[in-house]
């Protein structure tokens, strides 16, 4: 089976946003683990110091899970969720932790309408447009540490690509003007 010019240009086009996004995503974990310079913001104040360790201190404090009030809440949570798959029909799975202990964990609905398989702890989904979120992220994280600025066009990353005059604001506003790839 031949493949048209069109098609070929599709295909070109997907593999480029994938990588696109891709190197996004491993910038962002890549740069996230330097420690920024403090800079001051255009109002004058300054940006706050960002310090995982003290936050990872926070999560000392055992939690007693037998604790009424705690068992009261997963109760109302369970109660919550299993009304919404019964009414919407609702589809997923739900992590609550609080201080670093997971309180509840509980898998609702179907993998599979038609089979009946339930959804379970290995169960797969589809991100959706979940990944725009961390990209977005690791855009304003470079931002921030002036590594690029929202008015630079993706041609002073990738020389090579086809379309003049797209902004880094014009990818999150989601108004590039990019061809919809089908």
């Amino acid at each position: 089976m031949m493949l048209t010019e069109e098609e070929k240009r599709k295909k070109k086009m997907k593999k480029f946003i994938l990588t696109l996004y891709t190197l996004l995503f491993c910038m962002f974990f890549c740069f996230c683990q330097q420690q920024p310079k403090r800079q001051k913001t255009p109002t004058g104040f300054e940006q706050p110091e960002i310090k995982p360790k003290e936050y990872w201190s926070f999560y000392k404090e055992p939690i007693n899970l037998q604790d009424s009030d705690i068992v009261k809440k997963i109760h109302a949570l369970d109660c919550y969720f299993e009304k919404k798959v019964d009414s919407n029909g609702f589809n997923g799975s739900v992590l609550i932790a609080y201080k670093g202990t997971k309180i509840f964990e509980r898998y609702y609905g179907y993998k599979n309408y038609y089979t009946y398989e339930k959804i379970t702890p290995k169960s797969t989904f589809q991100i959706a447009s979940t990944s725009k979120t961390f990209t977005s992220g690791a855009i304003l994280l470079l931002l921030q540490q002036n590594m690029l600025s929202l008015e630079d066009t993706l041609q002073k990353f990738f020389p090579n690509f086809p379309y003049k005059g797209i902004t880094v604001r014009m990818l999150l506003n989601h108004r590039s003007g990019l061809p919809k790839l089908s």
